[in-house]
């Protein structure tokens, strides 16, 4: 590292730069699951660079459409070149929608546009019925 040009600057550790394609997201799956989290995507695309081991770099964004509040952030992890996994995370409301992109160098975004929508299961009712189901409804709440 120079800061003129002319003289290097020492480094207490020796740092490593990589360079990676741009890489594309084609599909997310599944593309809801509970607020409180938890739930393993598939994230499916292409030119994801196995970046691994910048282990606080690389991850999951989950950026909100309809609520003010940062962007939460969970590990991803590499599969291969065209498949990542992560895990959503919790603390939304029922019914938020989250736009499910990946960082590998923790700044920058692939500028997904795949969505992700958060519900939450109250209750059923009733709490039991006949085994030949016998046509009758079952209220989720």
């Amino acid at each position: 590292l120079t800061m003129n040009g002319f003289d290097d600057v020492e480094m207490a550790e020796r740092q490593m730069f990589y360079y990676y394609d741009e890489a594309k997201i084609h599909s997310i799956s599944p593309t809801s699951g509970p607020s409180n989290g938890g739930t393993l995507i598939t994230i499916k695309g292409e030119k994801f660079p196995d970046l691994s081991m910048n282990l606080d770099e690389f991850m999951c964004v989950f950026k909100s459409t309809s609520l003010n509040i940062p962007d939460k952030k969970t590990p991803a992890k590499f599969i291969n070149s065209s498949t990542i996994l992560c895990t959503s995370p919790g603390g939304w409301g029922a019914g938020n929608i989250a736009i499910v992109d990946v960082s590998f160098n923790g700044v920058e975004n692939t500028g997904s546009n795949h969505t992700y929508r958060f519900f939450q299961i109250d209750r059923i009712w009733p709490l039991s019925g006949p085994a030949s189901g016998d046509g009758k409804r079952l209220f989720v709440i």
